[in-house]
């Protein structure tokens, strides 16, 4: 048992003495560089060319709502922007079907073509909502 207990002893004297070893070469060692980092210096951003005249943007808004708090958010802010908009309630018992010929009288400025250049229905599939179609 007391040769055991040696042997453990002198094993662990010799780890501490590896770690004192190596704990000094790490101290000892070479610092490491110090590097500096430099932005570029700020230069203006260039602005754009002024833009010529022109006719303005004729801009009318189809909302199709059926009345959830998202749709009638965005109806409020475009109100709130003056963007004019037109307002179909999915849910109002007695609304227009949306066809070509009701998007042509809606949106004349569409030259009669009436197409959208994007949709939002709130539950697709439902009946009454756009269908995305290919102009005739």
């Amino acid at each position: 048992m007391a040769n055991g207990t040696g042997r453990r002893t002198v094993a662990l004297t010799a780890a501490l003495a590896a770690v004192a070893g190596l704990a000094a070469a790490c101290a000892g060692a070479a610092a490491k560089p110090v590097v500096r980092h430099e932005a570029a210096p700020l230069r203006p951003a260039p602005t754009a060319p002024p833009v010529g005249p022109h006719g303005g943007v004729d801009l009318d808004v189809l909302v199709v709502t059926d009345g959830t708090p998202a749709v009638e958010s965005i109806r409020q802010e475009l109100s709130t922007e003056g963007i004019p908009s037109t307002v179909v309630n999915l849910k109002h018992p007695v609304r227009q079907e949306m066809t070509r010929a009701f998007l042509a009288a809606r949106f004349p400025a569409a030259g009669g073509a009436a197409t959208s250049t994007g949709s939002c229905c709130p539950v697709p599939g439902r009946p009454g909502c756009p269908r995305p179609s290919t102009p005739r």
